[in-house]
């Protein structure tokens, strides 16, 4: 969207957005900036809540589905942006999401060593099976249940993005790595 557009939408004068943004550019990083840091605080705090590792990965992984139910049109606006190759979106991803994944990969090392989790898997493979069952439900839950659930008779009122469940597909997840070993 360009700028008088941005501007024509959100009642704001455009020198007034100029003046305090300068370009679309610097407004996109602003935004992706304070929305970065601000999970990325959210995270640490979620994770550094408990002493024991497999609580924190837990809770990590909650508050990622979380954070992903919420901002869900967000996230696919990220993943589209990224597939692009939107360059102020990809240096936000350079300088951010290291730091979220690395706090997980981190989380999930922890869990091995307390013997929670198998060794033989490194924790990026451990992290690509846990995240994407709970990410997946969190960003397409909805369009799931208004495109395909009707197809479906009774089954069609169970929401596959509803909050409550997360920890329980987490749990049924975490048993199958125990069980890896």
């Amino acid at each position: 969207m360009s700028i008088r557009g941005l501007c024509s939408k959100t009642g704001v004068n455009v020198g007034m957005f100029t003046y305090l943004f300068g370009t679309r550019e610097k407004f996109i990083e602003r935004i992706h900036n304070d929305l970065f840091h601000e999970f990325l605080n959210e995270l640490k705090s979620v994770v550094n809540s408990s002493t024991v590792p497999m609580e924190r990965l837990k809770l990590g992984l909650l508050k990622l589905s979380q954070v992903a139910s919420s901002d869900r049109l967000l996230l696919i606006g990220l993943i589209r942006d990224t597939l692009n190759k939107d360059p102020v979106t990809l240096k936000m991803h350079k300088k951010f999401v290291p730091e979220d994944v690395l706090l997980i990969l981190s989380t999930i090392s922890d869990c091995q060593e307390a013997g929670d989790l198998p060794k033989s898997l490194h924790p990026l493979e451990v992290f690509s099976i846990l995240a994407p069952p709970l990410l997946m439900a969190s960003l397409f839950g909805p369009f799931f249940h208004a495109n395909i659930s009707k197809h479906l008779g009774h089954l069609g009122k169970y929401r596959i993005d509803d909050l409550s469940k997360y920890e329980q597909r987490l749990n049924i997840l975490l048993k199958g790595l125990k069980a890896w070993e």
